[in-house]
């Protein structure tokens, strides 16, 4: 016997959005929103991996660097979210998949992500690299635009 399943489908559509709130930084992907306040990103899925990384506002040098901060899909500011949970690896919520234990080094952590009008989900799990150590792009490529 199946259960009725009455959750509402999960929407997100690929678009064109701003990772600014005064449209400086166009991008195109998903639009959710990490941490209290949100600051906003452009996610990109794969499928290497079924974690979410994003890139520390170091690798841009600051978050006014636009032009890396849109190549980027954004950065996290960790300083400026008020739900912002630094923790280790062994006790992160998140997948141990094979993206997270090739690479590094990491800093794991759990804050608010909000996907639209689909709500938001608190202490969701979250890596990304050492502040300025850039692991996924070298911080120099877009430190120099």
């Amino acid at each position: 016997m199946a259960c009725a399943n009455d959750a509402p489908p999960l929407q997100l559509p690929w678009k064109n959005i701003s990772l600014t709130t005064n449209d400086n930084a166009p991008s195109r992907g998903i639009a959710v929103e990490i941490g209290t306040p949100p600051q906003f990103f452009s996610l990109r899925p794969g499928v290497g991996g079924n974690n979410i990384f994003v890139f520390d506002v170091t690798d841009c040098g600051t978050s006014s660097n636009l032009s890396c901060v849109t190549e980027l899909g954004g950065v996290i500011d960790p300083s400026n979210s008020t739900t912002f949970e630094k923790t280790i690896q062994s006790a992160w919520n998140g997948t141990q998949g094979t993206e997270v234990d090739t690479g590094g080094p990491y800093v794991f952590f759990n804050d608010k992500l909000t996907i639209g009008s689909n709500g938001s989900i608190p202490g969701f799990p979250f890596f990304t690299d050492y502040s300025g150590y850039g692991e996924l792009i070298e911080p120099s490529s877009c430190a120099q635009r």
